[in-house]
């Protein structure tokens, strides 16, 4: 497979074709299995479907923090009239 810039939107495009992917879906099984087949079309032979923890799913407790010296500024400020 010679890579161009079309060849990867095709790609991306074939993926994207699955629809939204959730784990335990029918989109995101639908997409594993187009991987793993499309891996081994372009030589990754050795490549196999596993378990992964879902870690960014863990219950963790985050905090946002904004230094832009633009913090005051109204939204209006941004999103125009």
């Amino acid at each position: 497979m010679k890579f161009s810039a079309n060849s990867m939107l095709d790609e991306i495009g074939r993926i994207i074709s699955f629809g939204i992917r959730r784990p335990g879906y029918d989109e995101g099984l639908g997409t594993e299995q187009f991987l793993l087949e499309r891996f081994s079309e372009i030589g990754l032979d050795d490549t196999r479907l596993g378990s992964v923890l879902p870690t960014a799913l863990a219950n963790v407790t985050t905090r946002l923090r904004n230094d832009s010296p633009l913090w005051f500024l109204p939204p209006e400020f941004f999103l125009g009239d």
